[in-house]
């Protein structure tokens, strides 16, 4: 399926699922043994030396057979008739004119945490577009701290969203979104206390407070006296309705 967010894109790379190149209308999947590369390429900047990737993707054995793996890579890549990469005896980068969803939607991200404003269309698009996460199923120890750095970002963009909504009175709207951010991180007391913000300003007030309550009894049910810092501030905290916003 084509990645939504590149689907205006002249060519694509989409790292939300196994990678693949879109271009147009059409769907590429990227051959498996040039997949790490490409992957590690494009998340690091674009830009990578040869030795670095070939040392990473391939630690086993010595930097010779590292280093032929990486050509095999690029070899196979080029019989695909995949124009991802280009290479040269000291670095590999992704080709000019190649669109990465990872960065679009590191953007997205950035433009809703830095005060954009809301489109619903595209908002929707991307959101749905991460919920997979970055490389699925992937465990490689350089995937890892990238893959959460996404996802944060977008957890934090769309906590971002519902807050804009609320000051935009589309109540509703925030609801959704923060309940989109609870349903992927359960225990994020952020998007807690945001859903009991919508609710409350949407006049829902007691709803709010269930709300609230509800996420208290998980919280300490799951963390108990080993909650962090800033569970315990929630769960030492005064009721719901001490700081829940009254309704006018």
């Amino acid at each position: 399926m084509l990645c939504p967010v590149l689907r205006r894109t002249a060519a694509g790379l989409c790292l939300f699922t196994e990678p693949h190149l879109a271009a147009g209308e059409q769907v590429r999947p990227v051959p498996p043994g040039s997949r790490r590369l490409v992957a590690f390429t494009a998340l690091n900047g674009g830009r990578v030396e040869r030795r670095q990737a070939a040392g990473t993707l391939w630690p086993i054995g010595d930097d010779v057979r590292a280093v032929g793996n990486l050509r095999s890579a690029l070899w196979r890549l080029r019989a695909a008739g995949l124009e991802i990469l280009d290479a040269d005896k000291r670095q590999v980068w992704i080709r000019p004119g190649v669109r990465v969803d990872a960065d679009l939607v590191t953007r997205w991200a950035t433009r809703l945490v830095t005060g954009g404003s809301a489109h619903p269309a595209t908002d929707e698009a991307y959101w749905w577009h991460c919920r997979p996460g970055l490389l699925p199923g992937w465990s490689d120890d350089w995937v890892v701290p990238h893959r959460e750095r996404v996802r944060q970002r977008v957890l934090h963009a769309m906590e971002a969203l519902a807050r804009r909504l609320i000051a935009e009175l589309d109540t509703g709207g925030a609801v959704a979104v923060a309940r989109k951010v609870i349903a992927a991180e359960p225990l994020r007391e952020s998007a807690h206390r945001i859903l009991a913000e919508a609710l409350q300003s949407g006049d829902r007030p007691a709803e709010a407070q269930a709300a609230y309550a509800a996420f208290h009894a998980a919280a300490g049910a799951r963390f108990g006296p080993h909650a962090g810092a800033t569970i315990r501030a929630v769960l030492a905290g005064p009721p719901p309705h001490r700081w829940l916003r009254p309704t006018t």
